[in-house]
């Protein structure tokens, strides 16, 4: 599939425009449930930040996704365990390209870290709907 084509997928009708909101909200919610466990598995329970980070994630992911299959999503018929399958691979590949990317910009390019992370924020979620909306959460 080209870009044109998976552009033409992704509607501007007014469900596509309440989906994007929905998607943020619960992408926000879900990285401030990462954050928060981020924190207490470094403060409270000694863990190191990357294996705290590893471990919130998860935990995030199991928000995001039932936010994502029961709210974002209202009108889709898809079964949840394909589903599931579909988004982990979509959240973790997002995960993976967030961190490169942070790493790329900032370390290799030596660009300011929140610059950085501002572009990586900007860039990775909209790939994220997109690949949630035309694949892992697809109307089947």
């Amino acid at each position: 599939m080209d870009l044109m084509t998976l552009l033409q997928r992704i509607n501007t009708s007014s469900e596509t425009k309440y989906q994007v909101i929905r998607f943020s909200l619960i992408g926000g919610i879900a990285a401030a449930i990462h954050m928060i466990f981020c924190a207490i598995f470094v403060e409270k329970a000694e863990f190191h930040p990357i294996l705290a980070n590893i471990f919130s994630f998860f935990i995030a992911f199991i928000f995001s996704f039932c936010g994502h299959h029961y709210w974002t999503y209202l009108n889709n018929n898809t079964s949840i365990i394909p589903a599931l399958s579909k988004f982990f691979i979509v959240a973790t590949t997002s995960f993976i390209l967030n961190n490169v990317l942070f790493i790329l910009f900032h370390i290799s390019f030596g660009m300011h870290y929140f610059l950085a992370l501002f572009i990586v924020l900007s860039l990775v979620p909209t790939l994220t709907f997109i690949l949630s909306k035309v694949w892992a959460f697809k109307e089947t």
